[in-house]
């Protein structure tokens, strides 16, 4: 049996710092989140910066206030992401395969368990539909090391980075506040700055859909598109 394409629906965007705080709240509210969560998280999130910064090592952990509210979750995150592409040849135009992983463990890097995933090109838009739609292929790797598996497939690692901020999870979607850091030395930690240096400093917004099949992109933009109409009131 050929097995179902499915797809990605997303948004995404870019503000400064000072923005962070009030949308996290924003966010927490439309979200379900307990009242208030939004600014505690803001204040967690200080606090982890510094620890980013000047202390995370390959064994470092970081936790970050959760909720039980109405949401399917809150909370600081922090996920590592490197990105890879063919040894002998060009990757398929707009394509890009990606291995992601989160940087609570004290499992050591390369032995981590890592989700990949690649995503094709972006499609035409087309007319009412509101957000970027890519295929997207993913699939767990729960053991063995991470390069080993990139060379079975005949990829290289092309570059990594780490997303940390914020994360909901609301109805079908993802919302994700988050700085990148890029590393100086390979894998090493304590080796990473922010990717647009500290002034400005800049924070990523993306809103995405879980993987859904062809019949259900459209529901789901239409999602994405009353989220993103709440969100700025």
């Amino acid at each position: 049996m050929e097995r179902q394409t499915l797809y990605e629906c997303s948004v995404s965007g870019w503000i400064d710092a000072r923005q962070v705080g009030q949308l996290v709240e924003r966010v927490a509210g439309l979200t379900g989140a307990a009242a208030g969560l939004g600014m505690q998280m803001f204040t967690g999130m200080d606090k982890s910066k510094i620890l980013l910064k000047n202390d995370v090592s390959a064994n470092a952990t970081i936790n970050g206030p959760t909720t039980n509210g109405a949401s399917d979750g809150a909370g600081i995150f922090m996920q590592h992401e490197l990105c890879a592409m063919p040894r002998a040849s060009p990757p398929p135009r707009g394509g890009s395969l990606r291995l992601r992983s989160e940087c609570q463990t004290r499992t050591p890097t390369l032995s981590r368990r890592w989700t990949a995933a690649f995503w094709a090109a972006p499609q035409p838009s087309r007319k009412g539909q509101f957000c970027k739609v890519r295929g997207v292929y993913q699939a767990d790797i729960i053991q063995g090391n991470l390069l080993e598996y990139l060379a079975v497939l005949d990829y290289v690692l092309a570059f990594e980075f780490v997303r940390h901020g914020f994360r909901f999870h609301f109805g079908n979607l993802s919302i994700l506040i988050s700085r990148l850091y890029k590393f100086q030395s390979m894998h090493d930690f304590s080796s990473l700055i922010p990717v647009d240096g500290n002034d400005p400093e800049t924070w990523i917004v993306d809103i995405a859909s879980v993987p859904v099949p062809s019949e259900s992109v459209q529901p789901v933009s239409d999602e994405i598109s009353a989220f993103t109409k709440d969100l700025r009131g």
